[in-house]
């Protein structure tokens, strides 16, 4: 916690994907009449994080955090909410950005995209993105697995607010990659989680035609649910354009 500005956390069962959750929070001694502010989140692996700001250090607030449904033309969305807990705002210290790194998806032949998320800590954040490398068996301490220069680095680097997502493109296909998202301020880099994708073998897809009706291969679903637009080797499940699926092994 800094002045005015807390990180704050909430275990559940919620999936990663979801973006209806955030915080709530309030001054302890405000009338239950006046609204609740609120704010967005993000889930990593049943934490939720969420960031409160502009708080007033010589106040004492209460947050708690929720989940809503979405809203339709009829109703209004139902909203679920986690205990009310209290907060000292004149209680800081420094703290360090939270960074992190999602898994890969829509993975190619020579194309993927990278998804993560930074929040501030004590310090405005200068410059926040991703470094990826190839797998070339050289260990991380020898500081030889970054095959990307600094200079050409700087352009593969996807700068972003709160949430961010990457398209890298001319990748080698049938290739290891490994990817970490990062954040810097005060000449200090910090990193979230480091994740691996692998490039597939193949440049296009045979189309299938089942009862003279052609339906079209949407995506692909490997053996730990992430989904590519091109076969990869081994185990696919194969999704089309008019419903159904199917398993194949790509070999």
């Amino acid at each position: 916690m800094a002045e005015g500005i807390a990180v704050v956390a909430a275990k559940t069962n919620i999936d990663d994907a979801e973006t209806n959750v955030g915080f709530q929070w309030r001054k302890l001694d405000a009338p239950e009449s006046l609204k609740s502010r609120e704010s967005y989140g993000k889930i990593y692996e049943g934490l939720m994080e969420g960031l409160i700001n502009n708080m007033v250090p010589q106040s004492y607030y209460k947050v708690r955090p929720f989940y809503h449904t979405n809203s339709t033309l009829s109703s209004e969305p139902t909203y679920f909410y986690g205990e009310w807990i209290t907060l000292d705002p004149s209680d800081f210290s420094y703290f360090e950005p939270t960074i992190r790194t999602y898994e890969a998806d829509l993975v190619t032949h020579n194309s993927a995209q990278l998804h993560g998320y930074v929040m501030r800590g004590t310090e405005e954040i200068s410059e926040q993105g991703f470094e990826y490398w190839l797998t070339n068996g050289n260990s991380r301490n020898e500081q030889q697995v970054v095959v990307i220069p600094v200079s050409i680095m700087n352009t593969d680097i996807a700068l972003a607010d709160n949430n961010m997502t990457i398209t890298l493109s001319n990748l080698l296909s049938q290739s290891e990659y490994h990817f970490r998202a990062y954040a810097k301020y005060n000449d200090k880099t910090f990193y979230g989680e480091e994740k691996i994708f692998n490039t597939t073998g193949s440049s296009h897809v045979n189309s299938i035609t089942t009862d003279s009706q052609y339906k079209e291969p949407l995506y692909y679903i490997d053996i730990n649910g992430c989904r590519h637009l091109d076969p990869i080797q081994g185990f696919n499940i194969v999704v089309y354009s008019d419903g159904t699926t199917a398993k194949i092994i790509n070999k």
